[in-house]
């Protein structure tokens, strides 16, 4: 990590269970072993999920 507040963000991260941080600093979190997002990446991300999703339901069959 570069710098003490990377270092903190990074181990909260590691010691909660979660595998993503979201950040405008993702040049600090080079070699990690978890996900690092900019916050307008993330949100696209969630954008495409949610078409991705809707596409997916609307091809369900409902079976009686």
């Amino acid at each position: 990590m570069k710098d003490f507040e990377d270092g903190i963000q990074y181990f909260i991260t590691i010691n909660n269970g979660l595998d993503t941080i979201i950040t405008r600093n993702i040049t600090d979190y080079k070699n990690v072993d978890i996900n690092v997002f900019m916050p307008k990446d993330f949100l696209n991300l969630e954008k495409i999920k949610k078409i991705v999703d809707s596409k997916q339901h609307k091809n369900e069959t409902i079976t009686p």
